[in-house]
């Protein structure tokens, strides 16, 4: 029987089954927050209103309020090196640091477009996506830096914004905004563009799009559209995952796997496993609206937004746990589960930093209860409901997730 017990825990804790979205805290931020982006697997960016820009070094475990002396809103964020990054939003306002965000410099950009999307190849090379949407006039245009952004040059000129932007190298790029612009392309360094077509784009808006490599490419837009290319753009599918969703944001982590977030009632992410053929819903139980995404080298993945009453979230995706060694891998954790075995349906968790709790049964299937929380440092947990046999505790701290077995008789 324990050989029985040590091997199913191996396999379930050794399964990416508990992979979740779980808010950072302390969050320095009280503004929404629009875009994140990471260079390495500790180093990341996340920007928003009133000029907020917040800065980790250690892997979204804390995050720091960097002082940038704008009151602006930022809507994207790019690390080009572990110490120079980029932000831009409203006005067409682009900020650049070069000391890892102590000190940053306005650069003049010549527009007061606002930037929604920046996209660099190189230090030097980068690309800025803008428009105008209020006001009754509307208009947009693609910029390129060749200088680090010192001068921005006009690469395409449209009377509708420019949502998003990604070139593949110097020479193919794309980009994409409502149903006049959808996506367009260029192989030529920006010199020609074309419109691609996209089949049953309606009136709806592309807000991300994604090229995997040079042939695969993913968008996202209103009304929950999502489109796929597999050869560099020139036919592209469509599916819908929800009308009643908009998508703010895509990313794909390789040729299978990928995420989008947005909003409708609720914070909305998406995941595939299949390349975009079905999409799973990872629901949150909180009024948010999902702005931005982006995954580390590691696959850790990070979600940015707001909550319904303004105050800014960053979600950290956990549950990539590597294979366990022991069932009593646990045991030095500054909280205590007991009684285990729990005879009379009630378990009982003491700490100072549970920030969640979900319970599995021995099939790993999510097994929903009732809990109070009788002091703050104690939360009590009725099983009543839970059938007999081994069960699973997947806690989850500041931070890490952790992960307990128990049995109820």
């Amino acid at each position: 029987m324990k050989k029985t017990i040590f091997t199913l825990v191996t396999l379930l804790f050794g399964l990416n089954l508990f992979a979740q979205w779980v808010r950072v805290t302390p969050n320095p931020a009280q503004e929404s927050l629009t875009s994140v982006r990471f260079f390495n697997d500790s180093i990341g960016y996340a920007v928003g209103n009133g000029g907020t820009i917040l800065k980790t070094a250690n892997a979204g475990t804390s995050w720091n309020l960097l002082t940038t002396n704008t009151t602006q809103t930022f809507l994207t964020v790019f690390p080009t090196s572990k110490d120079t990054v980029f932000a831009a939003g409203n006005g067409g306002l682009v900020l650049k640091s070069v000391d890892g965000g102590l000190n940053w410099n306005t650069l003049t950009t010549g527009t007061s477009k606002n930037i929604y999307s920046l996209y660099f190849l190189t230090s030097q090379i980068g690309y800025a996506a803008s428009g105008n949407l209020t006001g009754g006039i509307s208009s947009g245009t693609i910029y390129k830096t060749t200088d680090g952004g010192i001068n921005w040059n006009p690469l395409l000129n449209s009377d509708y914004p420019y949502r998003t932007v990604q070139f593949i190298n110097e020479q193919v790029g794309y980009a994409g905004g409502n149903d006049t612009i959808g996506i367009v392309q260029t192989i030529n360094g920006g010199q020609n563009w074309q419109r691609l077509n996209l089949p049953n784009l309606e009136t709806n808006t592309i807000l991300s799009l994604q090229f995997i490599n040079a042939n695969l490419g993913y968008a996202v837009g209103t009304k929950g559209i999502v489109y796929k290319t597999i050869n560099g753009g020139s036919n592209w599918t469509k599916t819908t995952i929800d009308s009643n969703t908009t998508l703010f944001s895509i990313y794909f982590t390789d040729s299978d796997t990928g995420y989008t977030v947005g909003t409708n009632a609720e914070g909305i992410i998406y995941k595939t496993v299949n390349g975009g053929t079905t999409w799973t819903e990872q629901k949150f139980s909180i009024s948010v609206i999902m702005r931005g995404i982006y995954f580390t080298p590691n696959k850790t993945g990070y979600v940015v937004g707001r909550f319904n009453g303004g105050v800014a979230g960053i979600w950290r995706q956990q549950g990539n746990f590597t294979n366990s060694t022991s069932i009593n891998e646990v045991n030095n954790e500054p909280f205590t589960v007991y009684p285990n075995p729990v005879n009379n349906n009630k378990l009982f968790i003491e700490g100072n930093d549970i920030l969640d709790v979900k319970v599995f049964d021995a099939q790993g299937m999510n097994i929903n209860f009732n809990y109070n929380k009788e002091t703050n440092q104690k939360l009590a947990i009725d099983l009543n409901e839970t059938k007999v046999g081994l069960l699973f505790l997947v806690i989850t701290t500041s931070k890490r997730v952790v992960k307990k077995t128990i049995i109820k008789n």
